[in-house]
């Protein structure tokens, strides 16, 4: 993975996660899809936020 600007990362995790929000609901989203869809590992994703809830909000 390249080193991009930590607001451009953040910007992907939050895009990615509204698209699997709206494709799959809230509740059947996880975080390893998020983490998928912005091209990041799981630990990558966890490294910006904790959960889904942190996303959201």
């Amino acid at each position: 993975m390249s080193k991009e600007p930590k607001e451009k990362r953040i910007s992907d995790i939050l895009d990615s996660a509204i698209t699997e929000f709206l494709e799959n609901g809230y509740e059947k989203t996880s975080m390893e899809a998020i983490a998928r869809r912005a091209k990041l590992t799981k630990g990558g994703l966890y490294h910006h936020f904790s959960s889904k809830d942190e996303i959201l909000l």
